[in-house]
Protein backbone atom coordinates (compact mmCIF):
# COMPACT_ATOMS: atom_id res chain seq x y z
CA UNK A 1 0.00 0.00 0.00
CA UNK A 2 1.12 3.68 -0.90
CA UNK A 3 0.36 5.93 1.74
CA UNK A 4 1.60 9.59 1.10
CA UNK A 5 4.48 8.25 -1.40
CA UNK A 6 5.59 6.06 1.37
CA UNK A 7 5.76 2.25 0.39
CA UNK A 8 3.74 0.57 3.65
CA UNK A 9 3.80 -2.90 4.64
CA UNK A 10 1.23 -4.69 6.14
CA UNK A 11 2.37 -7.61 8.69
CA UNK A 12 1.17 -10.95 6.37
CA UNK A 13 0.34 -9.73 2.77
CA UNK A 14 3.67 -9.66 1.29
CA UNK A 15 5.01 -12.52 -0.28
CA UNK A 16 8.50 -12.91 -1.92
CA UNK A 17 9.33 -15.06 -4.75
CA UNK A 18 10.58 -18.02 -2.93
CA UNK A 19 7.69 -18.15 -1.35
CA UNK A 20 5.44 -17.94 -4.14
CA UNK A 21 7.75 -20.14 -6.11
CA UNK A 22 7.39 -23.53 -3.60
CA UNK A 23 3.53 -22.94 -3.48
CA UNK A 24 3.55 -23.11 -7.14
CA UNK A 25 5.45 -26.61 -7.41
CA UNK A 26 3.52 -27.95 -4.21
CA UNK A 27 0.20 -27.34 -6.02
CA UNK A 28 1.84 -28.94 -9.56
CA UNK A 29 3.05 -32.00 -6.99
CA UNK A 30 -0.87 -32.19 -5.43
CA UNK A 31 -2.60 -31.86 -8.50
CA UNK A 32 -0.64 -34.23 -10.78
CA UNK A 33 -0.23 -37.12 -8.82
CA UNK A 34 2.75 -38.09 -11.55
CA UNK A 35 5.22 -41.39 -11.11
CA UNK A 36 7.87 -39.44 -12.33
CA UNK A 37 8.95 -35.49 -13.17
CA UNK A 38 11.92 -33.95 -15.20
CA UNK A 39 12.64 -30.53 -14.68
CA UNK A 40 14.64 -28.35 -16.49
CA UNK A 41 15.72 -24.67 -15.50
CA UNK A 42 18.58 -22.02 -16.06
CA UNK A 43 20.98 -21.39 -13.10
CA UNK A 44 17.69 -19.55 -11.58
CA UNK A 45 18.28 -20.19 -7.42
CA UNK A 46 14.62 -19.37 -6.39
CA UNK A 47 13.29 -22.17 -8.51
CA UNK A 48 16.43 -24.65 -8.14
CA UNK A 49 15.52 -24.31 -4.34
CA UNK A 50 11.91 -24.36 -4.49
CA UNK A 51 12.38 -27.91 -6.74
CA UNK A 52 14.16 -29.32 -4.31
CA UNK A 53 12.36 -28.33 -0.80
CA UNK A 54 8.88 -29.52 -2.40
CA UNK A 55 10.77 -32.80 -4.27
CA UNK A 56 12.89 -33.90 -2.03
CA UNK A 57 11.70 -36.96 -0.82
CA UNK A 58 11.56 -37.86 -4.62
CA UNK A 59 14.65 -37.34 -5.49
CA UNK A 60 16.53 -39.90 -3.68
CA UNK A 61 14.94 -43.15 -5.52
CA UNK A 62 14.93 -41.15 -8.63
CA UNK A 63 11.58 -40.30 -9.75
CA UNK A 64 12.62 -36.74 -10.12
CA UNK A 65 15.28 -35.31 -12.34
CA UNK A 66 16.25 -31.76 -12.65
CA UNK A 67 18.03 -30.53 -15.66
CA UNK A 68 20.20 -27.44 -15.72
CA UNK A 69 20.88 -25.82 -18.64
CA UNK A 70 24.13 -23.19 -18.69
CA UNK A 71 24.85 -21.00 -21.22
CA UNK A 72 28.33 -20.27 -22.68
CA UNK A 73 28.13 -16.67 -23.58
CA UNK A 74 32.02 -16.95 -24.86
CA UNK A 75 31.17 -18.86 -27.62
CA UNK A 76 30.50 -17.12 -31.32
CA UNK A 77 27.32 -18.18 -32.93
CA UNK A 78 29.13 -20.25 -35.57
CA UNK A 79 31.07 -22.11 -32.71
CA UNK A 80 27.70 -22.91 -31.11
CA UNK A 81 26.18 -23.85 -34.41
CA UNK A 82 29.24 -26.25 -35.37
CA UNK A 83 28.99 -28.13 -32.01
CA UNK A 84 25.31 -28.05 -32.74
CA UNK A 85 25.80 -29.91 -35.68
CA UNK A 86 28.52 -32.37 -34.16
CA UNK A 87 25.97 -33.07 -31.22
CA UNK A 88 23.10 -33.96 -34.14
CA UNK A 89 25.34 -36.61 -36.05
CA UNK A 90 26.21 -38.18 -32.97
CA UNK A 91 22.33 -38.43 -31.65
CA UNK A 92 21.65 -39.35 -35.32
CA UNK A 93 24.76 -42.45 -35.06
CA UNK A 94 23.16 -43.38 -31.40
CA UNK A 95 19.45 -43.68 -33.01
CA UNK A 96 21.02 -45.95 -35.67
CA UNK A 97 22.99 -48.28 -33.59
CA UNK A 98 19.67 -48.79 -31.27
CA UNK A 99 17.30 -48.79 -34.02
CA UNK A 100 15.54 -45.62 -33.89
CA UNK A 101 17.34 -44.36 -37.50
CA UNK A 102 13.30 -42.98 -38.19
CA UNK A 103 12.95 -40.78 -35.34
CA UNK A 104 13.46 -36.84 -36.06
CA UNK A 105 16.28 -34.92 -33.62
CA UNK A 106 13.19 -34.24 -31.80
CA UNK A 107 12.30 -37.70 -30.69
CA UNK A 108 16.00 -39.10 -30.52
CA UNK A 109 16.85 -36.89 -27.63
CA UNK A 110 13.58 -37.63 -25.63
CA UNK A 111 13.96 -41.48 -26.38
CA UNK A 112 18.15 -41.48 -25.54
CA UNK A 113 17.21 -39.31 -22.38
CA UNK A 114 14.52 -41.88 -21.51
CA UNK A 115 17.02 -44.23 -22.44
CA UNK A 116 19.74 -43.06 -20.26
CA UNK A 117 17.57 -42.26 -17.10
CA UNK A 118 16.16 -46.10 -17.05
CA UNK A 119 19.32 -47.74 -17.31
Amino acid sequence: MILNGEIKYIDGLHTNSNYTAIAHLWLLKQTLHSPKCRFVTDEDGTLMKSIYRVFSEEFLPGEVHHFLCKIDRDKTIQDAFREYIVAASKLKDWGEANGFEEQSLKKLVETKVSFELNK
